[in-house]
């Protein structure tokens, strides 16, 4: 089937679209499924009020995972195996298989006991530093091909201009990071600072529409997925932080106060009413916007992994790379798969069974406790090397003049 991967991509995104609203339902109906319909799952069990709709996360995720992880297990040896049709298959058609055998997941979770889900909440941590890290990889690449494909197309002095407002952007998008950082341990409310960052990226796709017909766009979906991981590792555990962060203040006699709370705690204002007033409402508004941008921060994952490349070459340089001849290679490399890119099958289905196991994390679920003091240094790290790889890849098709990078080859004169 054509475009196969998009429809994979759709029922991940459909699934994300269940999670929010079963969980809001799941929370107003718990009395009636639990003491009538369901009393006798394992679900209702180990669940009350306020944690059915996190289990509940932690099951659409585990049956996306395992969905997945399947695909994977099954297409890998379409790399070996030449002159057959079955992982062609597998990858692209079947659906009259594949979809109930998703659903059977889905309701094979809803009778596993919660406490299981314990061992999967560590794997699932885990796993999505790794995909943020090949996200990271994959998206950067996407932007260098992106743009380096643009460069040859655009005139002589809009290539100096975009590459001055790609580097610009990136330049404006760690100034956010420190003044989100900065803010936020002044028990600063958070959500004004993803408003901030998705204003940012606002602006700049208004622009890019007008200069060469989005060129930019590639830059500014960069920018918002690094805004939305540097702002989820600096929340996601303020006591890993807080304690460099006062060892630090502690040569200059000041101890920063409250770094636990923030940004539900507002300090010594008194006044009972006031504090849970605000308190609530910042509540209410920083889950509801984490949420909705970790719902975001997935689709773009997704997406990006249907319409780029894997497959790393060293340092964005590449040869001749031309499509596997073969029946079925188990590359998309062909017509039919809709676009003139090629990866092995087991590879995008390795990117999605990542992707699944992070829709915890990304909906701030898993993002706090003990367990998870590494996930902010992975995080930030992972940006710093982004940054890095797509300023490399703006900057090597003119410091190496003879070598093909990703798009057109790039002639003696660029740019």
């Amino acid at each position: 089937m054509i475009y196969a991967r998009f429809i994979y991509a759709a029922i991940f995104i459909l699934s994300l679209v269940w999670v929010v609203i079963s969980d809001w339902l799941l929370d107003r109906s718990y009395g009636v499924l639990c003491y009538g319909i369901f009393h006798y799952l394992p679900w209702c069990y180990y669940s009350s009020e306020n944690s059915i709709g996190y289990y509940h996360l932690m099951k659409v995720s585990f049956s996306l995972f395992c969905f997945h992880l399947c695909l994977l297990l099954l297409t890998i040896p379409a790399s070996f195996v030449k002159g057959t049709t079955i992982f062609k298959n597998i990858h692209r058609r079947l659906w009259w298989i594949k979809v109930p055998l998703l659903v059977t997941f889905y309701v094979c979770t809803l009778v596993i006991p919660n406490p299981v889900y314990l061992l999967y909440m560590v794997a699932a941590l885990i796993l999505s530093v790794i995909f943020v890290v090949c996200q990271v990889m994959l998206l950067t690449e996407f932007a260098v091909r992106t743009n380096n494909a643009i460069i040859t197309r655009i005139p002589e002095g809009s290539k100096i201009l975009l590459i001055a407002l790609s580097v610009t952007l990136l330049i404006v998008a760690a100034l956010q990071y420190l003044v989100t950082g900065t803010l936020y341990f002044f028990c600063f409310p958070v959500w004004p600072l993803y408003m901030l960052g998705f204003i940012l990226v606002a602006i700049v796709v208004i622009f890019s529409i007008a200069i060469e017909r989005g060129s930019l766009f590639v830059a500014a979906v960069l920018s918002l997925f690094f805004t939305f991981m540097v702002v989820l590792a600096i929340e996601s555990n303020s006591e890993f932080w807080a304690h460099w962060i006062n060892s630090f203040f502690h040569f200059f006699d000041f101890i920063l106060p409250n770094v636990s709370y923030c940004p539900l705690d507002f300090g010594e204002y008194g006044g009972y009413w006031f504090k849970f007033f605000f308190g609530s409402v910042i509540s209410i508004v920083f889950k509801f916007v984490h949420s909705i941008w970790g719902g975001v921060f997935l689709v773009i994952a997704v997406v990006t992994a249907c319409i780029s490349k894997f497959g790393f070459a060293p340092l964005f340089a590449q040869g001749e790379f031309a499509p596997e001849s073969g029946y079925d290679s188990g590359n998309d490399d062909d017509k039919e798969s809709g676009a003139g890119i090629t990866y092995h099958y087991w590879q995008f289905h390795a990117l999605m069974t990542l992707a699944s196991a992070a829709i915890p994390v990304a909906f701030g679920s898993l993002s706090s406790g003990f367990i998870s003091w590494y996930l902010p240094v992975t995080i930030i790290v992972s940006v710093i090397i982004g940054v890095a790889l797509y300023l490399w890849g703006l900057a090597a098709p003119v410091i190496f003049k003879d070598r093909q990078f990703f798009g057109p080859r790039v002639s003696s004169n660029a740019v």
